[in-house]
């Protein structure tokens, strides 16, 4: 039987560290689609919707995180998947450091299909947990 609640690992940008969150599955929908559906509780305070029409980043390794800001992308990236940026990307050999790897990461979510653009009328986002 599975579990009625995911466990996900995301980036808190107020305290810069990485915490745990359980977000409750919905029973019709499948665990990927659940995935799919949250953004970073963050983007909720856009008050002139100035990410709207953005191309949403949705994350390489997981898919757990999707997000119009590249730099909370790099952060999530770096903190949450570094040994995935070393050891699972088609990079070989000296040269390639971490900041080649996260624009080569994220040089393939941008070109990945199909594209997704941000609409702050349409997004989920993270439950808060006080």
């Amino acid at each position: 039987m599975r579990s009625s609640y995911l466990q996900i690992a995301f980036l808190s940008f107020y305290k810069s560290s990485a915490r745990l969150l359980y977000i409750p599955l919905k029973k019709n929908e499948s665990l990927s689609r659940e995935l799919e559906s949250l953004f970073p509780r963050n983007l909720i305070h856009d008050p002139h919707h100035t990410l709207d029409g953005m191309l949403v980043l949705k994350c390489f390794f997981c898919s757990a995180f999707q997000t119009p800001i590249e730099y909370d992308m790099r952060v999530h990236l770096m903190e949450i998947h570094k040994m995935g940026l070393v050891t699972q990307l088609p990079l070989r050999g000296k040269g390639f450091d971490m900041d080649y790897r996260i624009r080569f990461v994220i040089d393939i979510m941008r070109r990945k299909k199909p594209q997704e653009f941000y609409d702050h009328r349409t997004a989920k986002f993270v439950p808060s947990h006080n």
